[in-house]
């Protein structure tokens, strides 16, 4: 069993506890992950997925880092040929548990801040209320802009979220219903009750 020496707060019994593994998992999300990584995001995502400290990651970057292991530039990291090596040598020492749930994890994340820059949400203060605006915008066009009026900001912050994480399904509700197309609308409710949104 490798040492317990890192700082735990925050981590599961499944997660890690090591330093060296640790590191380790760092070079297998940077070889492993389709989407560019940066430092803030892996400590985020490891965190709340409950796989390392937030703190212990950045530590782990920078020894990374100072080793030659991995390599930066303009914020976003890359898994060196010496890394590479390592892992290739050592990966056997990461459970499929922690794997499956740190790569998950970094991928939400990510996604999530996508829609983020994608779905743009507004809020305009009113004597009695908020009107929230919610866009997609594209390059010559907005897909989206709609403007609903909620009465309090606890509602106005269940519209932004549910609008950012669920765009798409959103605008098929709307088209579905003004086109009056039962077929399209059938599906998007099917979708609507596979996913569900925020109350």
């Amino acid at each position: 069993m490798a040492e317990h020496n890192a700082f735990n707060a925050g981590v599961d019994p499944v997660g890690l506890h090591n330093v060296t593994l640790i590191r380790l998992l760092i070079c297998y999300i940077l070889k492993n992950s389709e989407f560019p990584i940066d430092k803030e995001t892996a400590a985020t995502a490891l965190y709340q997925c409950g796989i390392v400290n937030y703190f212990e990651t950045i530590d782990a970057f920078n020894e990374l880092i100072n080793k030659g292991l991995i390599s930066e530039k303009d914020g976003v990291f890359s898994l060196e040929q010496s890394g590479a090596e390592i892992l290739n040598e050592l990966e056997v020492e990461l459970s499929v548990v922690v794997k499956e749930r740190s790569m998950n994890a970094i991928k939400s994340i990510i996604e999530a801040e996508r829609r983020k820059r994608e779905n743009r949400v507004e809020f305009q203060k009113l004597e009695d209320g908020i009107m929230v605006r919610c866009r997609v915008p594209q390059e010559k066009f907005d897909l989206i802009d709609l403007r609903l009026y909620m009465p309090n900001e606890e509602q106005a912050e269940v519209v932004k979220n549910n609008f950012v994480k669920n765009a798409p399904l959103i605008y098929n509700f709307i088209v579905a219903a003004m086109l009056g197309n039962d077929e399209m609308l059938g599906s998007a409710i099917e979708k609507f009750m596979d996913e569900g949104l925020e109350k």
